[in-house]
């Protein structure tokens, strides 16, 4: 009996010192452990980042180009020639589509402040309606926020605001997320925003710029790459002119010459 109590004591003070060496990894039951605090140098180079890429977007204010542009989805690939135009201190845009190898004009969207008109050429049908109202899915198939596509197409990229922000210096990588969104900015050794991934409500989204070439000394990228699910669009810009004041009536809502066209809304 004396062994066996000897043991039982043993095991007993064995037990009990390897409670207290763990007491520090301990985390009560319904009680969450706060998040660490970032330090002061990571916090400093997270705004950094920040600042090269809201920087980045406002290099270029006035955009006028040609592009080349590639569409594909699971079954089919289709071509454009595009030009486009913007305004991008005052979010006006103009996108004019035509089909590549005959020219002939698809498509030609409008936006002036908060209104828009929307031309499709193939139907003969054109509508005049709020910029909120407009769904670019139902042209693009991609299924992303038109504010996303916007701002890709011109060389630029959508910051999600109101969002915690964090970063990883030593990759070059720009963290912000908020309750349902989440975005990673990846930027080159040059320190050029050159990716950048969404997670909206689940719905991933990816944004390519590469062919980086100076205009105006501005370095905009040549070749822009969006993708979701198993979709892709490629915009290969061949002509680019960048900060040349544009004229107000280049985004002027004129419907003459629509005269056989039938307005839808």
């Amino acid at each position: 009996m004396r062994a066996k109590s000897w043991v039982v004591h043993v095991f007993a003070v064995i037990l009990i010192s390897t409670l207290m060496s763990c007491t520090g990894k301990a985390v009560k039951v319904g009680v969450e452990e706060p998040e660490p605090e970032l330090k002061k140098e990571r916090l400093d180079e997270t705004a950094a980042l920040l600042e090269r890429l809201v920087s980045f977007n406002k290099k270029a204010s006035f955009i006028e180009g040609d592009a080349f542009v590639i569409y594909k989805d699971d079954e089919q690939t289709y071509s454009f020639r595009v030009h486009a135009i913007a305004d991008m201190s005052r979010k006006n845009y103009k996108l004019s589509v035509d089909e590549y190898v005959f020219k002939i004009p698809l498509f030609t969207l409008i936006k002036n402040q908060s209104d828009v008109l929307a031309i499709t050429h193939s139907k003969k049908t054109y509508a005049l309606l709020r910029y909120e109202d407009l769904d670019f899915s139902s042209v693009t198939d991609l299924h992303i926020p038109k504010e996303f596509f916007i701002h890709a197409v011109f060389g630029a990229f959508y910051v999600i605001e109101g969002s915690k922000k964090f970063s990883s210096p030593e990759e070059h990588i720009l963290l912000m997320e908020t309750a349902n969104r989440k975005q990673k900015v990846l930027f080159s050794e040059e320190m050029l925003p050159v990716e950048s991934s969404y997670t909206l409500s689940d719905k991933f989204v990816q944004v390519q710029f590469s062919k980086f070439r100076e205009v105006e000394s501005v370095q905009f990228p040549h070749k822009i790459t969006i993708r979701n699910d198993e979709r892709n669009l490629k915009i290969n810009y061949s002509k680019l002119h960048i900060n040349t004041p544009l004229h107000s009536s280049t985004f002027a809502l004129d419907t003459s010459g629509l005269e056989k066209y039938s307005r839808t809304q």
